[in-house]
């Protein structure tokens, strides 16, 4: 009989079978893409939890909205009293501010009464008043530059 020698681990060992000897090695390894996908999994179910906002919190930035937005039309009527300039022609401060004023009360009415619709319009109000603020901002510099180049 033919004996067979193994080292395993250092140690060695002597097989006598009469059949000849088979070693299968599995080496099973996860794929780089699976792993990818599972960080994007968890990734997606961590963005998709809801916020820790308290209803109190998100009452409070609406009513602050509302101010902000009295706060600009307050300036509006303000530089209505001066000199004619473009600003005034404009009325950015006008506008700006009444946007704010509805995003201000969209926010307050979807925290009230919730619904997907109304986080849909009170999501669209805020965004077009701080497209409203940018655009106001924009005209009051240039305004300002001309005024002063005159």
């Amino acid at each position: 009989m033919a004996q067979n020698m193994v080292t395993v681990n250092g140690v060695r060992v002597a097989s006598t079978s009469s059949q000849p000897t088979h070693i299968s090695i599995h080496i099973h390894q996860e794929s780089v893409l699976s792993q990818l996908l599972k960080a994007a999994g968890s990734l997606k179910r961590f963005l998709s939890q809801p916020k820790a906002r308290t209803s109190k919190e998100q009452l409070a930035l609406a009513v602050m909205q509302i101010v902000l937005g009295v706060v600009s039309c307050t300036l509006g009527v303000s530089l209505s009293f001066g000199p004619r300039t473009e600003l005034r022609v404009l009325g950015c401060a006008f506008w700006a501010g009444s946007v704010a004023i509805a995003a201000g009360t969209g926010a307050a009415v979807h925290e009230r009464c919730r619904g997907k619709l109304l986080g849909c319009v009170s999501g669209l109000l805020t965004l077009a008043g701080i497209a409203a603020a940018v655009a106001a901002v924009v005209f009051s510099v240039r305004s300002i530059i001309w005024q002063n180049n005159d």
